[in-house]
């Protein structure tokens, strides 16, 4: 999905970063993209976010390109330019898919013309030529709030068991509901209280109390409140993620753990829940079982999500199997030849294996700083220890004056410096 429950995080722009790159290798890249934009306007906002952000942004454009797509062979035009127009939001530059964009927009044509309202059969008493106040005009649309658009907007892009319970709870629950996408918690908790008055046993209202909750920080509160959403609708998944995510990153990983192992054991083909759960028994140093949950998580995802594999990556090499983790890398790099995310532990691997590994480490290194420019002198300083580790000294210094005319603070000046004198080239 193009948007999901959280805009951002009231946390420090490091930790909006760190959210957003978690969010990222989830595959939520909506929500990936507002905690990053989030950290890059910040006045402490971390070094080289402009390439995950531009990541974020492809991501989402090849997502609503897909849908468009879909869209129009479906014979729905107008939904069709909809997500259009969300690619053009999101920007285009690659090619691939300025390409897809123009064919679609071409194949959709222009939007044909309204057709001219016709004229009151009888006039008005007035004889005024047009509808007195006291006549509502039968063809004239009821104007809705600014929040209805938007509610309507945020509700297609959610998963079908949210919006089962997310629609038709009334007006104060829409403009409680957009204020909570927006991230604007104190806005949204008068508006759902009043939802909760109209509709106390709604689960979309304590599910949105729920996630209120976890936007503050509050998760106890927000455990219960999704609990009680889940008696009322037991399948909905999302609720449980995002309870997983929020008890993670506020420093709960076994509750999230033993909350997830819980589902599993209702709905075992829950596959983004095996996938939380991988990264969980990763981060608790369990490469084993984390390639369990990791190998459930893979059969019953998508084949073209990432994640999976790269999380694999990860536990392969924590047990020592840098031939197989490579293998992952390569399966999901043979899908996403761009992923700085798979590129970066590859490079790692290969300049760990030393020798003529080191060698195809510094041309992995040369392509993501290709890739993502912003970051370039962190990966010339990967490339300058591969050139150190294959015995070639004099490009290594090349690169390593090269990295240093490029550094932006001074936390990557101290990297450079430990680097170099590492080297000692």
């Amino acid at each position: 999905m193009a948007f999901g429950w959280f805009r951002k995080r009231k946390t420090g722009a490091e930790g909006l970063a760190e959210t957003g790159r978690k969010l990222a290798r989830q595959g939520r890249w909506g929500e990936a993209l507002s905690h990053l934009e989030a950290a890059a306007q910040a006045p402490d906002a971390p070094p080289g976010l402009e390439g995950e952000i531009r990541e974020c942004r492809r991501a989402l454009a090849a997502l609503n390109l897909d849908e468009a797509e879909a869209c129009l062979n479906a014979g729905d035009p107008e939904r069709a330019r909809e997500h259009l127009a969300l690619v053009r939001e999101f920007g285009l530059d690659e090619a691939e898919l300025v390409a897809r964009a123009q064919d679609l927009e071409a194949r959709l044509g222009p939007r044909p013309e309204a057709e001219p309202r016709p004229q009151p059969r009888f006039a008005s008493p007035c004889a005024c030529g047009a509808p007195c106040a006291s006549e509502p005009d039968p063809h004239e649309a009821v104007e809705s709030g600014p929040d209805a658009d938007l509610f309507e907007f945020y509700l297609d892009a959610l998963e079908p068991s949210e919006r089962a319970v997310l629609d038709g709870l009334g007006e104060a629950f829409r403009v409680g509901f957009v204020a909570l996408q927006q991230g604007e918690a104190d806005e949204a908790r008068p508006w759902l209280e009043r939802a909760e008055a109209e509709h106390p046993d709604a689960p979309g209202v304590q599910y949105a109390f729920g996630i209120l909750h976890l936007l503050t920080g509050e998760l106890e509160a927000a455990e219960d409140r999704i609990r009680r959403a889940l008696e009322a609708a037991p399948d909905l998944a999302p609720a449980v993620h995002h309870l997983a995510d929020g008890l993670r990153d506020g420093g709960r990983p076994e509750r999230a753990a033993e909350l997830l192992e819980a589902w599993l054991a209702e709905h075992p083909g829950d596959g983004a829940a095996w996938l939380r759960l991988g990264a969980l028994r990763l981060d608790a140093g369990d490469p084993a079982a984390a390639l369990e949950a990791l190998d459930r998580a893979q059969a019953a995802l998508p084949e073209d999500r990432p994640e999976p594999q790269l999380l694999r990556a990860r536990a392969l090499e924590a047990t020592g199997r840098t031939d197989d983790a490579l293998a992952a890398l390569r399966e999901v790099l043979a899908r996403r030849p761009d992923l700085v995310e798979a590129l970066v532990p590859m490079g790692r691997i290969l300049l760990g294996k030393g020798g003529a590994h080191a060698e195809r480490a510094a041309e992995v290194f040369k392509r993501c700083a290709r890739v993502d420019p912003e970051r370039g002198w962190w990966y010339l300083l990967r490339v300058a220890e591969a050139y150190h580790a294959r015995g070639w000294n004099r490009e290594a210094r090349e690169v390593l004056d090269l990295a240093g005319g490029q550094l932006p603070d001074e936390a990557a000046r101290t990297e450079w410096d430990r680097v170099a004198q590492a080297l000692a080239v």
